[in-house]
C-alpha cells in the first residue's frame, strides 16, 4: 500500500465476502457492515459497490437502472383515477418493491400529454380535499 493511500486495499477476503453477499441478494449497507467487521477496516455502502462494479459482479436487474419513462403508463392511468402525486408515489412503490417520491412521480406528470395534465391539475382542489378529510396534511397533497 502506498504512503499516501487513505484507505487500505482490499483483501482477498473482502472481495470474496462482498462477492457472496451480493449473490445471496444482501442490501449494500449490510454488505457493507458484515465487510467492515472482516479486519476493522470501515467500507461504506458506496466503497462496496464500486468494488463491486470494479470486479463486475453488479447485475442489471438489481441496478435499479429502469428507464424513467417506463412507469409513464402507469403515471398516467392513475392520473387518470385522480390519485395525487403523493398517492401515486405510494402506489408505485408498492406495485414495484422499491421506493418512489412524490417529487420524482411530479416530475413525471409534467412530461404528460397536455389535455391529461389540464385535466388532472383542474382536478386538483377536490384530490386536497379528500386528502385532507382522510387526515394527511396539505403539504403531503399534491
Amino acid at each position: 500500500m502506498a504512503a499516501n493511500c487513505k484507505r487500505p486495499a482490499w483483501t482477498r477476503a473482502e472481495m470474496t465476502a462482498l462477492e457472496m453477499l451480493y449473490e445471496a441478494g444482501w442490501r449494500w449497507g449490510a454488505i457493507a457492515a458484515h465487510i467492515s467487521g472482516i479486519h476493522g477496516h470501515r467500507r461504506t455502502y458506496r466503497a462496496c459497490q464500486s468494488r463491486g462494479e470494479y470486479l463486475g459482479i453488479l447485475k442489471a436487474e438489481r441496478q435499479g437502472h429502469v428507464p424513467s419513462a417506463a412507469y409513464d403508463e402507469d403515471i398516467h392511468d392513475m392520473m387518470l383515477l385522480d390519485l395525487s402525486s403523493y398517492e401515486m408515489a405510494e402506489e408505485l412503490s408498492r406495485q414495484y418493491g422499491r421506493p418512489f417520491t412524490q417529487m420524482w412521480v411530479y416530475s413525471r406528470i409534467k412530461l404528460a400529454s397536455p389535455p391529461l395534465l389540464v385535466a388532472w391539475r383542474k382536478r386538483a382542489g377536490a384530490r386536497l380535499g379528500r386528502c385532507v378529510s382522510n387526515g394527511r396534511s396539505k403539504r403531503a397533497a399534491a
